[in-house]
């Protein structure tokens, strides 16, 4: 009787097993799967009227899911829910927010390199005498037989477009490439790790640092600075919703960094149509946490590679930052070369261009919006054209604007996504990691034995190979 009932279970398991790996994916969507559940039980159970509306659980799971996809939609007014429901979109549409989700990437593959270091340090004590030719082959040694005196003839046959890392000469006298330390480490500190993992290691490092930064303070002064002129300038729009005017600014500015567009106001940002600097702080923000990221992420390397002093105890750093703008795939999938960041530049611009432009051309002479100055016209369309393709705010009614713009927003929102996957994919690169046997100077240049094998002091190098973007797209 029991082998009838576990058989079952045991192949019920191995369909689970199979169905939901256990890799990143499938925690990228157990993530936000049991997130959304729990919030939405949360949400729904914490109604309090008659001081808020109650909230049947559709409604709650509707407003959770779209708050932590970022999607913006909402089947209830946010200004009828109560503040605890409030911080619960607020802190859904933090943890939803991509440049968060893309930190936990670049842990994860810091961690890994961390793991790998392990196993490393693990090896690297099991060498007893290193000067002993048999050991030294067997342990240092390279695993595909190559042997240290054909090292210089088997590097110049790779059949490959390989090339070490811009201003990493100095790392290393007389390899190429990124070479990292051999068996003279034996713990795993912080600072072998450094050492050990050279300055991709230390490129992660950084950007684990620079990224969380990154999204917190853009969030942060958002929040202050759009919180601070509504709490000063015009605080009558949200008593008017029974909202609190730094609540209102803080929220607003959470939900245009992560391109949300949920707004506490019931008439959403159409009550900032004449003020300049919601409207372009709330533009700016738009484009720092969405498109407009990629740009500013390297924007800001850049600067501090510029601005680094020319001083010795500023080396590493500096190379570190080096190595991110020369190979900035390789750490971040949300860091591109230089020139395909000019394209994604020049698409954002071009499309925006479009969008604003054809505002003003098609809305001329419409009497919804007649009532509103020249320069207010161009501002509120310039908004229009950050926020309507992934912003989700709006500063004109939609239903005030004429069928052709609405027909546009609609194309425009549809290629919303394409500059930055288009200059994503046509950055790849394909990575190669060789075991190539180098002899340390020292035992090259006193050997004269055309190559043998008696130090068997050998580096692992890694070797990257940059693909052209056509390879590249069929890679991604």
């Amino acid at each position: 009787m029991i082998p009838l009932i576990v058989r079952p279970v045991q192949k019920l398991g191995r369909f689970l097993v199979w169905l939901f790996p256990l890799n990143f994916i499938t925690l990228h969507y157990a993530y936000y799967f049991f997130t959304v559940l729990l919030a939405s039980v949360i949400l729904w159970g914490s109604s309090t009227p008659p001081r808020s509306v109650h909230v049947p659980y559709t409604d709650a799971l509707f407003l959770c899911v779209s708050a932590m996809t970022l999607s913006g939609l909402n089947t209830v007014n946010l200004s009828d829910l109560n503040t605890f429901q409030q911080v619960i979109l607020f802190l859904l549409t933090i943890l939803g927010s991509p440049v968060l989700v893309s930190a936990v990437v670049v842990l994860i593959r810091k961690t890994a390199f961390e793991s790998r270091f392990k196993s490393i340090v693990s090896e690297n004590k099991r060498i007893i005498i290193p000067s002993d030719a048999k050991e030294a082959e067997d342990v240092s040694g390279p695993k595909d037989g190559c042997r240290s005196g054909e090292s210089t003839a088997y590097s110049s046959n790779l059949d490959l477009m390989l090339k070490s890392p811009k201003g990493l000469s100095t790392l290393s006298e007389g390899v190429q490439g990124l070479v990292g330390r051999n068996s003279a480490f034996y713990g795993l500190t912080a600072e072998d790790r450094r050492k050990l993992g050279g300055v991709e290691y230390r490129a992660l490092s950084l950007l684990s640092v620079l990224v969380p930064l990154y999204c917190f303070s853009f969030q942060f002064l958002g929040a202050i600075g759009l919180g601070a002129w509504i709490s000063n300038r015009q605080p009558e729009v949200a008593r008017a919703n029974s909202m609190k005017p730094w609540w209102v600014g803080i929220f607003n500015s959470i939900s245009a960094f992560n391109n949300n567009g949920m707004s506490l106001l019931d008439d959403n940002v159409t009550v900032f149509q004449s003020s300049p600097y919601v409207l372009l702080t709330m533009g700016f923000l738009i484009l720092a946490g969405h498109t407009c990221y990629p740009v500013f992420l390297r924007f800001i390397i850049w600067t501090w590679n510029k601005m680094l002093p020319n001083q010795q105890k500023w080396h590493d750093l500096r190379v570190t930052l080096q190595f991110l703008l020369d190979h900035p795939r390789r750490c971040y999938t949300h860091l591109f070369p230089a020139k395909h960041t000019w394209f994604l530049v020049g698409s954002l611009v071009f499309v925006n261009g479009i969008d604003w432009s054809m505002f003003e051309i098609l809305n001329i002479g419409n009497k919804n919006i007649g009532h509103l100055s020249t320069p207010t016209k161009v501002l509120d369309g310039l908004f229009q054209a950050f926020a309507v393709r992934s912003g989700g705010f709006y500063v004109v009614p939609m239903a005030d604007l004429r069928l052709s713009m609405l027909v546009l927003y609609v194309l425009m929102m549809y290629l919303s996504v394409y500059p930055v996957v288009i200059t994503m994919r046509n950055s790849n690169v394909s990575v190669r990691y060789v075991n190539l046997p180098v002899v340390s100077p020292s035992s090259s240049a006193g050997s004269g034995r055309g190559g043998g094998r008696g130090d068997g002091n050998f580096k692992r190098i890694v070797l990257f190979a940059d693909l052209e973007s056509t390879s590249s797209m069929q890679r991604y």
